[in-house]
């Protein structure tokens, strides 16, 4: 097992991520032509692993002894992101 030994090794990435990579995998499913139960079980574990409730759940079990309240996130949170084109806004 990778042992997280710093920042560099953990990825912080928006769900809107997830959910495009999502969108991604429906439109190369119809357009592969799957003829075989393994090539669709590729495909259903690809989508599941873009699930970010998975994801989280299984790095906490990868990773028990990992202190998550240690870590700050590297982007905002979507909602309350800064970046505007007005700075006005900003300056308030």
């Amino acid at each position: 097992m990778l042992e997280i030994k710093s920042e560099k090794d953990l990825v912080v990435v928006p769900v809107s991520y997830f959910k495009g990579m999502e969108l991604m995998l429906e439109e190369l499913a119809g357009a592969v032509d799957v003829n075989t139960l393994g090539t669709m079980e590729k495909f259903l574990c690809l989508r599941d692993w873009l699930n970010p409730d998975k994801v989280d759940r299984e790095t906490r079990k990868m990773f028990p002894n990992l202190r998550w309240d240690s870590i700050h996130l590297l982007l905002p949170q979507e909602e309350s992101c800064s970046c505007s084109d007005n700075p006005e806004k900003e300056s308030e």
